[in-house]
């Protein structure tokens, strides 16, 4: 009786101690994150709108030419055909946040080759939204 009395209290003591560890703030950055990540994965393009800024660029380097492009975000969406669903895995590999500011780091993988996006966001009007997208691509 004694052991399980001791086990129902670590387990109570481990799960107060794992709540008191979430970040709520850190929670919506990645709500923000997960908006692109489903709206992009599943041709959800209010879900994908939703997750940039208007003003938004996504900027990467040109394979061929090694110059840096930039596309406008309304560009971006346009390309995305509405409901058509990705074959890939896509894994959130940090957050980190200051004040109104965060950076995220998506990894998104297909049999052929991998993406790796480091989305900027801020907190404008009390939301956390992407206003930047720099990206890379490696051929697997």
């Amino acid at each position: 009786m004694k052991q399980i009395l001791s086990i129902m209290l670590l387990m109570n003591f481990i799960t107060a101690f794992a709540q008191d560890k979430v970040d709520p703030e850190k929670e919506l950055i990645i709500a923000a994150i997960n908006d692109y990540i489903e709206g992009r994965n599943n041709g959800d393009i209010e879900r994908l709108r939703r997750a940039f800024l208007p003003t938004a660029t996504l900027k990467g380097v040109n394979d061929k030419t090694k110059e840096m492009t930039v596309m406008p975000v309304a560009d971006y969406i346009a390309k995305n055909t509405p409901g058509k669903k990705h074959n890939c895995t896509t894994e959130i590999s940090f957050v980190s946040y200051a004040n109104e500011v965060a950076i995220g780091h998506v990894i998104i993988t297909y049999e052929t080759h991998v993406y790796f996006d480091y989305l900027v966001l801020m907190k404008v009007n009390d939301k956390w939204i992407i206003a930047d997208k720099i990206y890379t691509r490696k051929n697997l």
